[in-house]
């Protein structure tokens, strides 16, 4: 302690009695050398670094305007490292790249420049995935984005530019030509999810947010839509150890979304954890549960709370389907598969196509036709309410009423829940008024 509060005393005298007689000594090596001697590494240290900012400021400004701004937004491709690099990662983070601050400019760091330059209308001279001026300027206005709370505020995208879905899904949520120029909020910006409607919540799932991001983070979201459900799913990977989907099919976070905008007020919906497997492990993974011989070719199955998807048959709506299985109440669960599935999946994928068309989604696959003729004919009389009640919530008591209210005089419901089990479906849905 004393001899550190001796330096400290002395130094500043010292320091300016060297730098006033001799300016040499400082600055050359003999200097930094008795520098070191007297104030330690430390004084050296922050010498030397000052010396640099300073050295590299005068290069800049005796360039002009446009060497400083060369000097902040330098171009960068991939293979370039150092701290630039790290700039540009930590730039791209946040806004929802998800990076890993390596000072590498690798593959990752390409795509997800690219991606930035797509949805902010960005056309690089060199390319996508190269970063010039444009680029950064983007980054900096994205980077500020998020003071702003509302969809869509703080991008740069022209709104004559815009991809035609992505323009009208905007306008769905408020916005004109003269509203996005002049960044003016809508009130569909201003208001509590719950309370858009619901072309407003489709049209805010496929600009990239779930019911929890519109209101904490909203306009980053917004503003990397492609990317924004990839890089919350693969921070679902890294948790727990799930298979991402391929950008092709509608993952499993972008199902949640989907989703939770439709039914996220009946109860609180869980990401399921895929696995995307080939069709023999597909079959190895189903006997493993139901025993050796049982497995048909299938898209999918479901054992809570992990979701195995074949990734030869799959389709969008396969994973909203399974995704919906993994939501289903544990009354549900007693009342719609026991002993067999007609219920539950007809009820699934009736659930499954509503969510898809609300998301102007085509649905391509309708695998139980029986089932899901069988369960509208029920939801004449018990209505889709109260399903979705005894789905989500297990208020299957209501439902049941309902159907039983709907059958045909002499028919109990013993009787036709047997011919449901049965599988004798057409001479259930008879039964119905």
């Amino acid at each position: 302690m004393a001899v550190t509060a001796a330096v400290s005393r002395r130094l500043p005298t010292t320091t300016r009695r060297v730098s006033r007689r001799r300016p040499s000594r400082t600055a050359g090596p003999t200097g930094l050398l008795w520098l070191q001697r007297t104030a330690g590494n430390a004084a050296t240290s922050r010498l030397m670094t000052q010396r640099t900012i300073v050295d590299d400021l005068g290069r800049v400004l005796a360039g002009g305007a446009a060497a400083l701004k060369k000097a902040l937004s330098p171009p960068l491709k991939a293979g370039d490292t150092g701290p630039s690099v790290l700039s540009l990662q930590q730039s791209l983070n946040r806004v929802g790249a998800a990076l890993i601050e390596d000072s590498i400019f690798g593959t990752r760091t390409k795509a997800a420049v690219a991606a930035f330059q797509r949805d902010h209308g960005v056309r690089p001279a060199r390319g996508a995935g190269t970063v010039d001026e444009a680029t950064w300027d983007a980054l900096r206005l994205g980077g500020r984005a998020t003071a702003s709370a509302v969809p869509g505020q703080g991008s740069t995208e022209s709104w004559a530019a815009m991809p035609a879905q992505r323009r009208a899904d905007f306008r769905t949520l408020g916005y004109t030509a003269a509203t996005w120029r002049s960044k003016t909020p809508p009130l569909a910006g201003l208001l509590p999810y719950a309370l858009l409607s619901e072309k407003q919540r489709a049209a805010a799932t496929r600009l990239g947010y779930t019911r929890e991001s519109w209101r904490a983070n909203r306009d980053t979201t917004a503003g990397t839509a492609a990317k924004g459900f990839a890089a919350e799913e693969a921070a679902a990977k890294r948790k727990a150890g799930a298979r991402v989907l391929p950008a092709k099919y509608v993952g499993s976070l972008r199902a949640k979304a989907m989703i939770a905008a439709e039914f996220g007020a009946d109860v609180d919906i869980q990401l399921a954890k895929v696995h995307l497997l080939t069709e023999a492990e597909m079959k190895k993974a189903y006997e493993g549960y139901y025993g050796a011989g049982s497995y048909t070719p299938i898209n999918g199955f479901t054992v809570k709370p992990d979701i195995y998807l074949n990734n030869s048959s799959i389709w969008a709506g396969t994973t909203v389907h399974e995704s919906l299985h993994v939501q289903e109440h544990g009354t549900w669960d007693a009342f719609a598969y026991q002993p067999t599935s007609a219920f539950g999946e007809g009820a699934t994928t009736i659930l499954t196509e509503l969510v898809m068309t609300r998301h102007e989604q085509p649905v391509t696959h309708h695998p139980y036709a029986a089932e899901v003729a069988l369960v509208r004919k029920m939801n004449t009389h018990a209505g889709l309410d109260k399903m979705r009640a005894a789905y989500f919530q297990g208020a299957t008591g209501d439902y049941r009423t309902g159907v039983t209210g709907g059958l045909k005089p002499g028919t109990t419901w013993a009787q036709f829940r047997a011919l449901v089990d049965a599988g004798a479906l057409a001479a259930a849905q008879a039964r119905l008024k």
